[in-house]
């Protein structure tokens, strides 16, 4: 989505951003949170593509400390954006960054009620960067 090759301080920029928003410290992220939130919000838009059977990949990290709190059917909210893919194959792929503690999110979207804030983004939507 707002993902780019270039990297500052050794960060990617969905990285700095979420951090950001985590710890409050929103001022300066503000304008690109609002340029990616009106271009990924489906509140007012037809047409949107949803994924099949509305399921949804992520794959990452996810510190042992924290895990007793996500357990299979816990509806919480996502405090920053989340990344996520159609393909279980690509969410795997990440999988190595959060080496040791990996997880594979499987993320199921209520087929009536879907999701308001999210839309499928290819890298012809949104590109940060000329990286091929």
């Amino acid at each position: 989505m707002y993902m780019s090759s270039r990297k500052l301080r050794g960060c990617e920029l969905c990285s700095i951003l979420n951090e950001a928003i985590r710890k409050d410290c929103v001022e300066n992220a503000m304008p690109l949170v609002f340029a990616l939130n009106r271009h990924i919000s489906t509140r007012f838009k037809d047409g949107i593509k949803w994924p099949k059977n509305f399921t949804l990949w992520r794959g990452g990290g996810l510190p042992a400390e924290h895990r007793q709190f996500f357990v299979p059917g816990k509806c919480y909210r996502v405090p920053m954006f989340l990344s996520t893919s159609d393909s279980r194959a690509k969410a795997e792929t990440f999988l190595r960054r959060g080496v040791p503690h990996f997880v594979l999110w499987k993320i199921n979207l209520d087929p009536t009620e879907k999701c308001k804030h999210v839309n499928f983004i290819d890298r012809h939507d949104v590109t940060l960067d000329s990286d091929p």
